[in-house]
């Protein structure tokens, strides 16, 4: 099933799964958006929700992961 989905601005990245680790707290926390208000994508547009996903990323090249506002 496909959904589409209305990205806005783009509101920080990951650069790397380290990065993440290091930064997603106070990045997420003071962003100004809600969690049902962003989305996290890394570069094969895969979502990214947990560390699994941010691991997978890493293992399959797939940053930066981009978090973007969503209506």
């Amino acid at each position: 099933m496909e959904t589409t989905i209305k990205l806005k601005r783009e509101l920080f990245r990951f650069d790397s799964e380290q990065h993440w680790i290091n930064t997603a707290k106070s990045k997420f926390s003071n962003c100004g958006v809600y969690v049902w208000g962003y989305i996290c994508l890394d570069s094969a547009g895969n979502v990214c929700t947990n560390g699994g996903h941010f691991r997978r990323a890493k293992e399959e090249k797939n940053y930066p992961v981009i978090v973007y506002e969503i209506n």
